[in-house]
């Protein structure tokens, strides 16, 4: 349960141009740090929070509710205003960069071995769709691509 927005504002200044808070009886010392998955936390009344999350209800005086509030240039510790936005979670999944242990060098596009070339699929609303075998890794990540263009529009992170 996040705090009001009243007792945020009581306790912040946020600066929404850098997304940088600032606690209002220490002066200009930032008072946030990184959490282990990379987002900006800190701690209201003994209760950590990731910030982005604090940043929304400061702006808007409401929680996303079942919505998630998604950093629109993928970068976790950039909490400014016009660089959030309420998505849903396929919406939020989707503007995520290809994971770290992907060895195609493409997002959405695998290797396959018992077939012999490149597998191409996407993720949304929780169900995964196939878009078929390919002889070459751009082939595939072209048709991945097109749907997750097609799929998520202006949350497409290819």
């Amino acid at each position: 349960m996040l705090p009001t927005q009243d007792r945020v504002r009581e306790l912040f200044n946020y600066n929404k141009d850098t997304g940088i808070f600032t606690r209002k009886n220490f002066g200009k010392r930032d008072i946030t740090y990184v959490d282990s998955n990379g987002y900006i936390s800190g701690t209201i009344d003994s209760k950590k929070y990731r910030m982005h999350q604090i940043a929304w209800l400061y702006l808007y005086g409401n929680t996303a509710g079942s919505m998630d509030i998604d950093h629109i240039n993928r970068d976790k510790t950039d909490n400014s205003a016009n660089n959030l936005r309420l998505a849903t979670r396929s919406q939020n999944q989707s503007n995520i960069p290809k994971s770290s242990n992907n060895k195609s060098g493409r997002k959405g596009v695998s290797w396959s071995k018992v077939s012999n070339k490149w597998l191409a699929q996407i993720g949304h609303n929780g169900k995964v769709t196939y878009l078929g075998l390919h002889n070459t890794v751009d082939e595939a990540y072209s048709v991945y691509c097109k749907e997750n263009n097609k799929l998520n529009n202006e949350f497409a992170c290819n």
